[in-house]
């Protein structure tokens, strides 16, 4: 014979069904957190924008500000400053005509920090962009006041010693691990015409 405390029953059975409804809400908050954050970056509106007399086209948010300048010398062919609309990020598109090997601009770049710049990491990746090779350089360098801000780079080689590098900076403590396909995409979108 089988004895069954209908109290004790009663409460298994209202601990599973809270246990149910909270795991519910946790799946349902975090699905529809992660889906904003995606649908945030997936609905952004661009513009196109062209430099060198239409050599280079690129796009960037529509929302973002933007600033052309001239560089004397013959190493940067051009230069575009952007700022988001609420200055969280800010950064350049640059093409650049060096004699030198890419990844070796890139390591000389950290070795003249040092000693002035504190780096929490620096790190360079391959990529390859559109059929083109290329590096991803994130790092994360102090600032004056105990923060630190987060750089994400793109450099893509077009021939020989001309290359085009998208950087990013922003407040360590904004960043979203979207970003780097997000900030991908947009130095994805340059086009250089020979």
């Amino acid at each position: 014979m089988i004895l069954v405390d209908l109290k004790s029953m009663r409460k298994l059975v209202i601990i599973i069904l809270c246990i149910i409804f909270f795991a519910g809400l946790f799946t349902m908050g975090y699905t529809r957190l992660h889906t904003e954050t995606s649908a945030t970056l997936d609905e952004v509106k661009y513009k196109d924008y062209t430099g060198l007399d239409g050599k280079i086209s690129y796009k960037l948010p529509l929302e973002w500000e933007t600033s052309e300048k001239d560089f004397d010398g013959e190493e940067i062919l051009y230069h575009n400053d952007f700022t988001s609309r609420d200055k969280a990020l800010r950064g350049y598109v640059q093409i650049w005509n060096l004699n030198m090997p890419l990844i070796e601009f890139i390591k000389r770049g950290r070795e003249s920090g040092i000693g002035i710049t504190t780096y929490k990491y620096y790190i360079i990746e391959d990529v390859k962009i559109n059929g083109s090779d290329g590096y991803i350089l994130s790092y994360s360098k102090a600032k004056d006041n105990n923060k630190y801000t987060k750089a994400f780079e793109v450099f893509v080689l077009d021939k020989a010693n001309i290359f085009y590098r998208f950087a990013f900076y922003m407040d360590e403590s904004k960043w979203k691990d979207g970003y780097r396909m997000y900030f991908l995409n947009i130095a994805a979108s340059a086009k250089i015409k020979n």
